[in-house]
């Protein structure tokens, strides 16, 4: 660095304010020195304000943050209203750790009698500048200038990364992480507070240009005029913000009229809710955080124990842990292993002539613990796999003063009553859903989560009665996870109801509201939930929607779902619902009355609306369903203008059901053949609507065979061929030895034949081999095989 470059630094350096009466302090999110360095120079201080980066309205929630009960990890969680019944809002988490600076600032600052506050945006500027992004307090840019919030902020230029990176590789390590733990943290608290905050700025100000006001963005106006409401109270204020933020808040403040405090418009909510270090671990990847939380959580606990070494108690301990976690594996690893990974740790870091840190503790591991490194990038998996061991499934408590939502409460107090976890870590759970009361009790619970939205539980296995897939299975199978988005959701959801069956319900009712189509889905949704307590306006509005819908493709699936729903006795418990059977009648009896209406229509349409006369068939046993009305409004447009798919279905039900004889289903099989010769795709058709129902009816009648034959003499074998394709779809419908029985009785196998003996000479033999031959041709052109 040149002299004039390196007096530049230096002015940039004395215009940030860093005396009692106003101190603006650089700080990496996350980071232990940093809240070590932080803790003692408030002690020392005592400031009357300490101001802090996160939204405005957290402020709320800061006396509850410092209560004896709560512990870190907790996050804020701010969220905006709800786009739709399926769509969460915009919302985001901004979490703290125990090695947090933002944590050890505001509890520290409490504890010295300081007003504590949060000034950056309000909560919905910055939900919808980032919308919808996690873990968004921890996105934007601070000590390591590198950045992915996606809005304009200046500090997220691609400059300022490759500045960072300059630096990096300069300094032979692999990683910022890597360098920031070797300058900053290993060893950091050892370091007087004013030269360590003072070298911490001086490589923010090497990462970004000297702002000029107009370059700030709307982030720092706002934390600049909360720091400049602070000093005007003559008080002395300590701001806490991330590193880059720095001096374009002290640029802001020398301005002749502060930025004016930004009013936020209400539209956010914002709520404490517990956090976990291993998703913190996840959610830093990014630059504002350190990785490996649980490496630095073991180095915060021994500092902070006072411990002479605190970087030796981390290696050990995070040995330790690295050890047990092998073991509950299956792997063979001991205590021994964890002092050589310490002792090696230590050596390493002797070698390279800086203190013991992250970086010497992994390479450790990886150099001692048992392991694979024989296949290619099996050394670089199986230190990711190490790392992983690392981590803890520490959860942050709240106080109980704080007013937890009451659907938060519900859910814990319903699953601790059904024995279900509600600490970090994955299980699996079978329930039998005929033989015990409890796993549909169970079951019915993480049901109604799902339809909240609350990511508790992942359904494996077992039977679905929406999809109408699966209905023989008797257990489902269910993989149950808790972590802090399962809270953070029902604490979203808590407008919709205290309970978590009433919320539950009130889903489904404003999404049938917003999608009438969906009305039988939401009923046998609710009956899965066990809301039959309160299903009645699931009900109602399955009525509604069938007095309305008008296409009968649609009328018959959600028909067969509430039919489904009747007959899953023990686990729906819907067979005697009190207005369910008429609700039922009443489905059918209207869509008996869309037959009439049906006319042309593509084939698509066709397809379906034959699916839909097969469900109404298949449902007209049941005992609210009406044969004879079924029968009757299908004999009156059996001759009607329709396609020749939707011909052979009716023609098949009416057949199948004797309202047809076997010689008119002939006739009409005769007629749908000798179409082909005019229109070859009718064939195709109406044996793609007649065989799925009626097959035993060609093959066992012999008139139909014939009707089949003689059509069959008539095709030409360009005809036949064009056909092939759609007369192998429709004979689908037949089994592989139905579809040969077939074949040899249009073969005349089974016809009278004269059975003296021939002699068969040398012409004979040759005869019958090219039949043979062309037997097996026309065979395979069927495909049939047998």
């Amino acid at each position: 660095m040149s002299e004039d470059a390196a007096g530049a630094l230096a002015q940039r350096l004395a215009d940030i304010p860093a005396s009692r009466a106003l101190r603006l302090l650089p700080v990496r999110h996350h980071s232990p020195a940093c809240a070590w360095q932080l803790r003692a120079l408030i002690r020392r201080e005592r400031p009357r304000h300490v101001l802090i980066e996160g939204p405005a309205e957290a402020t709320a929630l800061v006396r509850y943050m410092g209560m004896s009960g709560a512990s870190a990890p907790l996050a804020v969680y701010a969220c905006l209203p709800s786009r739709d019944a399926a769509t969460p809002g915009p919302r985001a988490f901004f979490p703290f750790a125990a090695f947090s600076p933002e944590w050890v600032a505001l509890r520290e600052g409490l504890r010295c009698g300081a007003q504590v506050r949060f000034i950056d945006r309000p909560a919905a500027a910055l939900l919808d500048e980032d919308d919808a992004r996690d873990d968004i307090g921890g996105d934007d840019c601070d000590a390591t200038g590198d950045g992915a919030s996606g809005d304009a902020d200046p500090l997220l230029r691609d400059d300022l990364a490759e500045r960072a990176q300059r630096v990096v590789a300069a300094a032979g390590s692999p990683d910022f992480d890597h360098w920031w733990d070797r300058h900053f943290e290993a060893g950091g608290h050892a370091i007087d507070p004013d030269a360590w905050f003072r070298r911490l700025q001086q490589w923010c100000l090497l990462l970004r240009e000297r702002p000029e006001p107009a370059t700030c963005s709307d982030r720092e106006r706002a934390m600049a005029a909360h720091v400049a409401a602070a000093v005007a109270t003559g008080e002395s204020t300590l701001v806490v913000v991330g590193g880059l933020h720095v001096e374009a808040i002290a640029v802001l403040l020398a301005q002749p009229a502060p930025p004016p405090i930004e009013a936020g418009d209400g539209r956010a909510e914002c709520y404490l809710v517990p956090y976990s270090l291993q998703r913190l671990d996840s959610a830093n990847t990014h630059a504002a955080g350190l990785p490996d939380t649980g490496y630095y959580q073991h180095w915060w606990d021994a500092v902070d124990a006072g411990a002479a070494r605190p970087e030796r108690s981390a290696a050990e301990a995070a040995a330790i842990r690295a050890v047990t976690g092998l073991r509950e594996r299956g792997e063979i690893a001991g205590v021994p292993d964890a002092i050589e990974v310490v002792l090696m740790a230590e050596r390493l870091a002797a070698l390279r002539d800086v203190p013991l840190g992250r970086a010497e503790v992994l390479d450790a591991l990886a150099g001692i613990l048992p392991g694979d490194d024989a296949t290619p990038g099996a050394s670089g998996s199986r230190r990711t796999r190490l790392r992983g061991l690392l981590a803890t499934d520490a959860v942050g408590t709240l106080p109980k003063q704080y007013p937890r939502a009451p659907l938060v409460d519900d859910f814990r107090r319903r699953a601790s009553a059904l024995g279900l976890p509600l600490l970090p870590g994955t299980t699996d759970r079978a329930l039998d859903l005929y033989r015990s009361d409890k796993h549909r009790e169970i079951s019915r619970l993480l049901h109604q989560l799902a339809a909240l939205g609350a990511p508790y539980a992942i359904l494996r296995a077992g039977p679905d009665f929406v999809a109408g897939t699966g209905l023989a299975r008797v257990r489902e199978q269910w993989r149950l996870a808790w972590h802090p988005e399962v809270d953070a959701r029902l604490t979203e959801s808590q407008h919709l109801g205290a309970q978590v069956s009433d919320a539950a319900l009130a889903r489904l009712l404003l999404r049938v509201r917003r999608h009438p189509d969906e009305a039988p889905t939401c009923l046998l949704e609710g009956l899965r939930m066990g809301l039959h307590a309160r299903i009645e306006p699931l009900l109602d509005a399955a009525g509604h929607w069938v007095d309305r819908e008008g296409a009968l493709p649609v009328l018959a699936r959600g028909l067969a779902q509430l039919a489904a729903a009747e007959r899953a006795r023990d686990v729906l418990s819907a067979a005697g619902l009190p207005g369910l059977h008429d609700l039922l009648a009443r489905s059918y009896r209207r869509a008996l009355a869309l037959l009439p209406w049906l006319g042309r229509m593509d084939t698509d349409a066709a397809l379906e609306t034959g699916d839909a006369l097969a469900t109404l068939n298949t449902l007209a046993s049941e005992a609210w369903a009406d044969l004879p009305a079924l029968l009757d409004a299908l004999q009156r447009i059996v001759d009607a203008p329709l396609p020749a798919l939707l011909r052979g279905r009716i023609a098949a039900i009416l057949c199948v059901r004797g309202r047809l004889s076997r010689a008119e289903s002939a006739t009409r099989l005769r007629a749908a053949l000798d179409a082909g010769l005019i229109e070859p795709q009718v064939p195709c058709d109406y044996l793609l609507g007649f065989l799925p129902l009626a097959r035993h009816v060609l093959l066992g009648d012999a008139s139909l065979i014939d009707a089949f034959d003689a059509a069959l003499s008539q095709w030409d074998d360009d005809l036949f061929l064009q056909l092939l394709p759609g007369l192998r779809l429709a004979f689908t419908a037949l089994k592989p030895r139905e579809a040969a029985s077939l074949l040899r009785s249009i073969a005349g196998d089974g016809a009278d034949v004269d059975t003296t003996p021939v002699t068969l000479g040398p012409g004979h033999r040759e005869a019958l081999s090219r039949l043979r031959v062309d037997t097996a041709r026309i065979a395979a052109l069927w495909g049939l095989h047998d």
